[in-house]
């Protein structure tokens, strides 16, 4: 019983480590994300002042 419950509790710890993982790979995803798209905005809107220019 006391082992059984062990295990219970030792599978629980290794699912939240892979959630939190999981949680730390997503918000890089999403902070590079964000950085690619407030990127090609700035670029678009140079080329749109580019294009406004000529």
């Amino acid at each position: 019983m006391r082992l059984n419950k062990m295990g219970s509790y030792h599978t629980e710890k290794i699912l939240y480590s892979q959630q939190v993982l999981h949680l730390k790979i997503y918000s890089i995803q999403y902070q590079i994300l964000l950085k690619k798209m407030i990127w090609i905005g700035r670029n678009s809107l140079d080329f749109a002042q580019m294009a406004h220019l000529q």
